[in-house]
């Protein structure tokens, strides 16, 4: 009984480095490897791809940034511009409809007429002329009404003239005019042209290429009229 037993443990030690020892049994299974070196290979593909599609997404990215930006400095540009040309227009048309203000010019004797609070008066330059360090102008305000006027005043905005193809806003420009207020005790008599004259504070008539004129009346002097008897 002794010997069947050793003899039974010398099989189980033989058999136990037989298993060991045996290739099939030691290694994994074939198949699996060949799953394994065909995922890795797949994962190697992807990633080779990646790293070449990359680049182009990054290129495409860039383009579309640049696209949208450089579209929305031109529109940004575009509605400035469409901004400021209409902001002139309308300053254009707010020029025409200014009725207390004449736009006269130096070099011209043709009279304009001048809306004032009282009514229409007209107004023309007589002369001007370089007096010491003044420049005296000469105006004749033509009364058309049938009343006389009595004291008025009258205002004087000069300086370059406005050039609409430049970089500055008509309302800036006309903000940059220099102007003086003269107050008259007088007479602007009914249907006749009245002198009045002006200095204005300028040595060099050069400076005085546009002038504006606003004109207001202080009184008026009507006849009152007689009852028959």
């Amino acid at each position: 009984m002794a010997r069947a037993k050793g003899k039974w443990i010398i099989i189980c030690f033989f058999g136990l480095a037989s298993i060991c020892i045996n290739p099939t049994h030691a290694s994994a299974d074939p198949r699996t490897d060949q799953q394994i070196d065909i995922l890795q290979k797949k994962v190697k593909a992807l990633e080779e791809y990646i790293d070449q599609i990359s680049p182009v997404f990054n290129d495409f990215s860039k383009n579309v940034q640049d696209s949208l930006k450089d579209y929305s400095q031109g529109l940004e540009f575009d509605l400035k511009d469409y901004s400021r040309h209409l902001q002139d227009n309308i300053e254009e048309r707010l020029k025409g409809i200014r009725t207390r203000i004449v736009l006269a010019q130096p070099d011209t004797s043709s009279y304009q007429r001048i809306d004032t609070n009282t009514g229409v008066f007209l107004i023309a330059y007589s002369k001007i002329e370089s007096i010491g360090d003044k420049t005296r102008i000469h105006l004749n305000v033509g009364n058309p009404n049938y009343a006389d006027y009595r004291d008025f005043k009258v205002k004087l905005f000069w300086g370059q003239e406005w050039n609409p193809n430049e970089n500055l806003s008509y309302a800036l420009w006309q903000s940059n005019l220099q102007g003086v207020e003269f107050t008259f005790k007088g007479m602007l008599y009914k249907g006749m042209w009245n002198s009045i004259t002006l200095d204005l504070p300028v040595q060099n008539m050069a400076e005085i290429q546009h002038v504006e004129c606003e004109l207001d009346v202080l009184s008026i002097e009507l006849q009152l009229m007689q009852n028959e008897t």
